[in-house]
């Protein structure tokens, strides 16, 4: 049992290095940092003046920015903190799984999806917030874990779960739709008495409910919207008015200008909607956030006369995770990973974006200048795909999430319910509000390997089962 484990770790030591290596060259091939991604630049903006004042993106990222920023302005600091955050939510999902299935094996692919995801490293090497949200939803996930295995007391752990999976939501929103998955687990699987068990769920309702309230007070004080997630109503109007069809209800008042008279087919995608001057929105209302709740309310009409078509294009948006081909471009629409997360395609195509963005980003960080290795980069666009967490893998672990759940001892079931389950509600209850995008799926690496991992194992255990028993009723 000794050489099994010490195997398993001397893997994990490898599998480090070579997460330590790739990181190393993205640091000295790209140096300080990424600015392909034009969301880098409200980030940096926000974290010199207000957070909360952000109407894209939840303060969070630009808080976490802002504390750095108390040190220093020096843009290569948070991108250095951010390939250590990713390095550690490998070690915590390894610990987590391994925890919870009592072997370092399954544990291994978590890992091994975090540290040697080039997708991942490219977002750390960013000042965006996917790589603190990586690291907060780990470090939720094996909290989640440990409130299995240490049941008494019964808040300990699950309030730690709870609070780093608001933080996990207050960097991306997505990170919210993971708490119900955490209240239900703490509901099946700590072993106390039905009344007990009542404790620790409780605990995850209420303790993020008073937490995301008072996030909500915060930013009504601030921007003078009573909200958890950004301009709710913009957003929303956004996702809707690609498909809006006035002609079927009577838009809620003072709304009628935000009917696109074009024919749905000939529309643009969400961004024409949220960013273009020329969309009925901007021309409206102005900037992004006012008069939220109008937008919201001419969306939620849309949605509540048009439920099928709704559902429909909501089905369609997450269809493009597992089968990006199918998902065919719209002008200001979603795309697949590449179309944000490749490490040559801005630099070479789009040069304009990358000046404009390390133009906006130095409004907060003291100036600097990209320095780019071509080898570098190219080795790295060279290994993204055949490591990537793509169509192919995302629909290979959710067939063995959902399988994962009839399957093995209840202690899998209650992890795959955590990882898997936790991870495609991210994926997929988000896309009822904004459209896809490749680069969402990219977060969910590890959870989603973890909970596939946990799958496998407990098939291995029912297989090693089955043989043992034939062999005892096969003894003389």
């Amino acid at each position: 049992m000794r050489t099994t484990r010490s195997t398993a770790e001397w893997v994990l030591v490898a599998l480090v290095l070579g997460g330590i290596a790739l990181r190393l060259v993205a640091i000295l091939s790209w140096w300080p940092v990424g600015t392909t991604n034009a969301d880098s630049w409200p980030y940096s903006v926000y974290a010199g003046t207000n957070p909360l004042a952000d109407p894209q993106h939840p303060a969070g990222y630009s808080t976490f920015l802002a504390l750095v920023g108390f040190v220093t302005r020096q843009v290569a600091v948070p991108v250095l903190l951010q390939h250590l955050l990713g390095i550690l939510a490998a070690l915590l999902l390894f610990g987590a799984v391994r925890r919870l299935v009592g072997s370092p094996w399954p544990a291994l692919v978590p890992a091994a999806a975090v540290l040697l995801n080039s997708d991942e490293v490219f977002l750390e090497h960013q000042i965006l917030a996917e790589g603190p949200f990586v690291v907060a939803i780990s470090a939720a996930l094996y909290a989640s874990v440990r409130a299995i295995d240490q049941p008494v007391p019964a808040w300990k752990w699950p309030l730690a779960a709870t609070v780093l999976a608001v933080i996990a939501g207050l960097l991306r929103s997505a990170g919210l739709f993971f708490i119900p998955v955490l209240a239900l687990a703490m509901l099946v699987g700590t072993a106390h008495s039905r009344r007990g068990r009542m404790l620790p769920s409780a605990t995850v309702l209420v303790v993020s409910a008073c937490l995301l309230l008072a996030y909500a007070f915060a930013n009504l004080a601030s921007n003078g919207r009573f909200e958890i997630s950004p301009a709710t109503g913009w957003h929303l109007y956004a996702r809707v008015a690609p498909i809006a069809n006035c002609h079927v209800f009577t838009p809620p008042k003072g709304t009628a200008g935000l009917c696109d008279p074009r024919p749905a087919p000939q529309r643009p995608g969400s961004d024409w909607y949220l960013y273009n001057p020329a969309s009925p929105a901007l021309r409206l209302f102005g900037r992004i956030g006012n008069h939220d709740s109008t937008l919201r309310a001419f969306a939620l009409a849309t949605i509540l006369h048009e439920p099928g078509v709704y559902l429909k294009e909501t089905f369609h948006e997450v269809e493009g995770y597992f089968v990006p081909s199918l998902h065919a471009p719209v002008y200001g629409g979603g795309c697949p990973i590449d179309c944000q997360v490749d490490w040559i395609y801005a630099l070479t195509y789009a040069p304009d974006v990358v000046a404009q963005t390390e133009k906006g980003m130095q409004e907060f960080y003291d100036p600097f200048t990209v320095h780019v290795s071509r080898s570098g980069i190219n080795f790295l666009h060279s290994y993204e795909h055949p490591a990537r967490f793509g169509g192919t893998l995302l629909t290979l672990t959710s067939v063995l999430t959902l399988l994962g759940l009839l399957i093995g001892p209840r202690r899998a079931r209650i992890g795959v319910l955590l990882f898997g389950v936790g991870g495609l509600a991210m994926l997929v209850l988000s896309t009822f509000g904004v459209y896809y995008l490749g680069r969402y799926q990219v977060p969910i690496a590890g959870p989603m390997a973890a909970g596939a991992a946990i799958c496998l194992w407990s098939l291995w255990q029912r297989e090693s089962g089955r043989r043992r028993r034939a062999l005892g009723e096969g003894a003389p």
